[in-house]
């Protein structure tokens, strides 16, 4: 049996070198395009956006926990782009 997922998510991974900020935002939206949600977190690093997506976000099944550990290591890599003063591009 297939899944049918009734919406679809993702986040956009930046970060601004003047402010020393990482920004993320959360975009949801479902798959008639009728309902949309945006979150915008910015953050100084990578444990502070990833306590604050724990906090509010639920993750409860393989996919949410993919997903994370893919945004974890994006968050890792923003971070050290933002140290190391270089372009971040966003895998």
């Amino acid at each position: 049996m297939n899944k049918v997922y009734s919406y679809s998510q993702y986040f956009l991974i930046s970060i601004d070198q003047l402010q020393k900020k990482i920004k993320i935002q959360y975009i949801k939206f479902n798959l008639n395009f009728t309902s949309y949600t945006f979150i915008f977190l910015i953050g100084e690093n990578t444990k502070e956006l990833l306590d604050y997506i724990d906090y509010h976000f639920v993750i409860t099944n393989y996919t949410d926990k993919v997903h994370y550990s893919y945004l974890s290591k994006e968050l890792i890599k923003a971070e050290l782009c933002l140290k190391l003063d270089q372009l971040y591009i966003q895998s």
